[in-house]
């Protein structure tokens, strides 16, 4: 975002249009983005304690609750999620798909 915001001043100090539209477009991006996470997380809460896992908070973790490295708890559920198709609750410790199959 600081990024972007930098572009878009930089261009318009050296007048250069095509940078500020990249700015104005990356913006526009980082936000339907960040709009997508906030409805996928209130969409998806934990099934035991119907905790938000993908939302940034201060509680206490689970014994089982995990972390890559360089990234945030929540960062890490969202990468889980999307290429493991399953969450593990860093609240309650349990682990739940997302996609569940029909029968």
């Amino acid at each position: 975002m600081l990024v972007a915001v930098g572009a878009i001043a930089y261009g318009v100090k050296m007048e250069n249009k095509d940078l500020v539209l990249y700015g104005i477009i990356s913006v526009a991006l980082f936000l339907f983005f960040k709009l997508c996470f906030i409805l996928a997380s209130k969409a998806t809460p934990c099934p035991l304690c119907r905790a938000n896992h993908l939302a940034r908070t201060c509680s206490n973790k689970h014994k089982d609750a995990y972390k890559l490295l360089l990234f945030s708890y929540n960062s890490t559920a969202v990468l889980t999620a999307f290429f493991k198709g399953s969450v593990r609750c860093m609240h309650c410790g349990v682990t739940f798909a997302l996609y569940k199959r029909q029968k």
